[in-house]
């Protein structure tokens, strides 16, 4: 048995470092499961903000349209109404010119 105890005493420091440079090689196995555990879980939470932010964008489209279609509606009314205003303003203003022309030449000394 002695003659295996330099052996051993001259193998330890070796098998020390042999251990030290596999360990890693273990744990980078172990670490790289957990890095694609988390690039698969980083992959699913993206698939699922993606299909939300589709919904999203579905949704707040169908409310552009809805607000456009509003605001069509809207600006024809005011357009109907703003003829309306000007045609409105034209009689006044014809009904002002006429009685200014009547003023006048009834101030004019008409008989």
């Amino acid at each position: 048995m002695a003659a295996w105890l330099p052996i051993i005493k001259t193998a330890i420091p070796i098998i020390g470092e042999i251990v030290s440079v596999a360990r890693p090689m273990f744990t980078e196995k172990i670490k790289n499961a957990e890095r694609d555990e988390l690039t698969t879980r980083q992959i699913e939470e993206l698939q699922r903000a993606a299909t939300q932010n589709s919904d999203s964008v579905k949704a707040l489209a169908a409310q552009v349209q809805t607000t456009f279609k509003a605001m069509e509606t809207a600006a024809t009314e005011l357009e109907k109404r703003m003829e309306r205003q000007q045609r409105l303003t034209m009689a006044a203003l014809l009904f002002g010119f006429l009685g200014f022309a009547v003023g006048i030449y009834l101030l004019a000394g008409a008989p």
